[in-house]
């Protein structure tokens, strides 16, 4: 599931067994960084940059699309588990952390 925010987005496996989830947003202060909130049932409890570079694209519109074609590359990519995702949910959100 991709949650589109005002200036971020929330990515995490729809599944009640999984409790992980990651808001990503830009780095104002560097646009080839992006700030990922890693959360445990939509709670952030840690922040880490990362360059875009590492996921193979350039900014977040990118990294959207990434998700899209391909959401199982995607998840590995930022979590480093291999599961199979046959599809991707997006929905918009008001609400942003």
């Amino acid at each position: 599931m991709i949650e589109k925010h005002d200036y971020g987005i929330r990515v995490y496996i729809d599944d009640p067994d999984i409790n992980d989830s990651f808001f990503i947003k830009d780095n104002e202060n560097n646009p080839g960084l992006c700030v990922i909130a890693i959360e445990k049932d939509f709670e952030a409890v840690d922040f880490v940059d990362e360059e875009y570079e590492n996921f193979g694209v350039k900014n977040l519109d990118e990294l959207i699309t990434l998700f899209q074609q391909d959401p199982s590359l995607g998840w590995e990519m930022l979590t480093g588990d291999k599961i199979k995702i046959d599809h991707v949910k997006i929905r918009e959100e008001k609400e942003s952390f």
